[in-house]
């Protein structure tokens, strides 16, 4: 796999017909002599996160208005903050690097990534995909003490599930390849 992606480490360009597998390398590769190659991995993450909650539209929304599936969708994310997500979420990646990189790498994510803009992306992907009974069921769920208890965990659910994940699609876009 490394061999199918080349950097010209001048002008940072990638080339190579393994690129599309660049992202799902492990996040621990090399960090110290490839830290552009880590944040590009990083990216490449959330890049995905968003495609994915994109493509999920539901067909139950004509059910209500789109004011009342706004409303609901803003008091999700107020028992919800992105930025609470985020910052697990950097605690969660960091726990792969050496510790002495820990704080640094979680100051340069959430210096990095805008929340405000992922909230938004993610409040216009709730609009289209739930309804806003829906929606007031998770906040209210969310709300609740084991509702943030769930949440809380959630960060370290990803980090146990994203490394077979990105394992199946890097084997699976191996194998499609080969064809």
């Amino acid at each position: 796999m490394e061999e199918a992606v080349a950097i010209d480490r001048r002008t940072r360009q990638y080339s190579g017909r393994g690129l599309a597998l660049l992202a799902l390398r492990p996040l621990t590769a090399n960090v110290e002599k490839e830290p552009l190659m880590f944040c590009h991995r990083i990216s490449a993450f959330h890049c995905v996160l968003a495609f994915a909650l994109a493509i999920c539209p539901s067909l139950a929304l004509g059910q209500d208005g789109l004011a009342e599936r706004k409303a609901a969708a803003e008091r999700y994310v107020a028992v919800v903050p992105m930025s609470r997500l985020l910052d697990d979420t950097y605690t969660e990646m960091a726990k792969q690097l050496p510790p002495d990189q820990q704080t640094a790498f979680m100051q340069m994510m959430k210096g990095a990534v805008r929340a405000d803009v992922i909230e938004r992306i993610a409040v216009e992907a709730m609009l289209k995909t739930f309804t806003a009974e829906e929606l007031n069921a998770l906040a209210d769920f969310y709300g609740s003490k084991n509702g943030y208890n769930a949440m809380r965990k959630f960060g370290r659910y990803m980090a146990l599930v994203m490394p077979a994940l990105q394992q199946e699609v890097q084997r699976a876009l191996q194998q499609i390849q080969k064809k």
